[in-house]
């Protein structure tokens, strides 16, 4: 059980793998390369990187003045990230939040385009998917996906079909920034293997990755448009310990690996014919992007914060025990609940057809009274106003309610309706 321990660690480190020399969020550097596990963490550092790591210094100058816009983090309620981008652009972009699987999903995503919509940038929001050979590696929970490993071209090409219909996938190459990448990878890894080592586990989580181009033309409103999507996808092969024994035996172990997945999509477009001519240009905007000092230090609080509970709540095999102790005392209390309520709504059922029952009786009852004193129970159709009167009539006849009404009754169907003053309203029998 170990190794849990360090499942959270590996997120903070895999997730500011550095790319280029620059370190980048899992989920906001445009066109570059980065990776995370289990979540997005802001940037360590204040660029992040495109086209292999060689955008800093550069200028937008083809697509004129620049305008600086925030990202804004709702969960924080606080500035996370800065980008330029041409003054004349429409500017979307925030820090998703969601459940994850193991821990929390964070995940800065933004888009930016032209007036005319043909030019833009956008992240594209993704999540991690898990895969084992043995399904009692795989992590369980609503919000966890399990899915096979696939390379980072399957992964676009499988998405492309969503986020861009219609479009055509007329090349794939290795991203530029790929050596950067996988050196960042190494150099967490080691870093990994040395923290697991300090504490005794010699079973470290290990990260391999790819980072590849995906060159697509699809129409666009009409248009001919083509785009770069940049498609890196991180594999962190994480040992986890299983309990393998069988209910009522001695409690047994055995490590067993899972896969987890981090795929990380980014892109740029232009018309068709205009997107290598200004390749520069939207390596500069990707250049400015930022993070807000204030923001990383009060996440990675945050992340220290998850750290610590996560350490506590898992160093020994007794809690995975405790875990399914509770697992099944909850669905012992969810059983006896289920049993009470059923047995609840019997006893309401019951009871709701005893009430109809002895109603039925009380007015089987009154009707026999009324036949034994000759009388009987009637009803002003118009006004829905039951009356008692005699039985030894065969019509009655009522010209209101309330004070000062009369009611006349004869054998003979004589309404007096008028004869008599008022509005006569013959009442009809009824039963109680």
């Amino acid at each position: 059980m170990k190794t849990t321990k360090f499942a959270f660690a590996v997120l903070v480190a895999v997730a500011l793998v550095a790319c280029g020399g620059h370190a980048t969020s899992g989920g906001a550097a445009l066109a570059g390369s980065s990776v995370s596990t289990g979540g997005s963490t802001p940037a360590a550092s204040s660029t992040s990187t495109v086209n292999g790591g060689n955008a800093a210094g550069g200028s937008a100058s083809g697509f004129g003045e620049m305008r600086t816009v925030e990202i804004w983090d709702p969960m924080f309620n606080m500035v996370a990230y800065t980008i330029s981008i041409p003054k004349s652009w429409n500017f979307e972009g925030t820090v998703l939040h969601g459940p994850g699987c193991l821990f929390g999903m964070v995940a800065p995503v933004l888009r930016g385009y032209s007036p005319d919509m043909l030019y833009g940038i956008q992240t594209i929001p993704t999540s991690d998917f898990f895969w084992a050979e043995d399904q009692r590696a795989l992590p369980k929970g609503p919000a966890c996906k399990v899915l096979q490993t696939m390379s980072a071209e399957d992964y676009g090409r499988l998405i492309t079909v969503s986020i861009r219909p219609g479009s055509v996938v007329d090349s794939v190459e290795t991203a530029p920034g790929e050596a950067a990448y996988l050196a960042g990878l190494e150099k967490s890894n080691q870093a990994l293997a040395a923290q697991a080592a300090s504490y005794g586990n010699h079973n470290p989580i290990h990260v391999t990755g790819q980072q590849r181009w995906l060159h697509i033309h699809y129409d666009l409103n009409g248009h001919p448009e083509e785009e770069i999507l940049n498609v890196a996808m991180s594999m962190a092969d994480q040992p986890t310990s299983v309990m393998v024994n069988r209910p009522g035996e001695i409690l047994r172990t055995a490590m067993m690996h899972r896969i987890q997945s981090t795929p990380y999509v980014n892109g740029f477009r232009a018309p068709k014919g205009q997107l290598q001519p200004n390749v520069e240009a939207f390596k500069a905007i990707n250049s400015s992007f930022k993070i807000n000092p204030d923001y990383s230090a009060k996440y990675n609080a945050y992340l220290q914060d998850l750290t610590n509970k996560s350490i506590a709540a898992s160093w020994a095999v007794t809690n995975s025990i405790l875990a399914q102790g509770r697992a099944q005392q909850a669905q012992m209390t969810a059983n006896a609940q289920a049993f009470i309520a059923n047995m609840q709504k019997q006893g309401d059922a019951r009871n709701a057809q005893f009430n109809a029952q002895m109603a039925a009786k009380d007015a089987h009852t009154k009707d026999v009274v009324d036949y034994i004193l000759d009388q009987q129970l009637y009803v002003n159709p118009t006004t829905g106003q039951t009356t008692t009167q005699s039985d030894q009539y065969n019509h009655t006849y009522s010209n209101g309610t309330g004070p000062g009404s009369v009611v006349v009754q004869s054998n003979a169907p004589a309404n007096p309706q008028g004869v008599l003053a008022g509005n006569w309203t013959e009442l009809q029998p009824i039963h109680h």
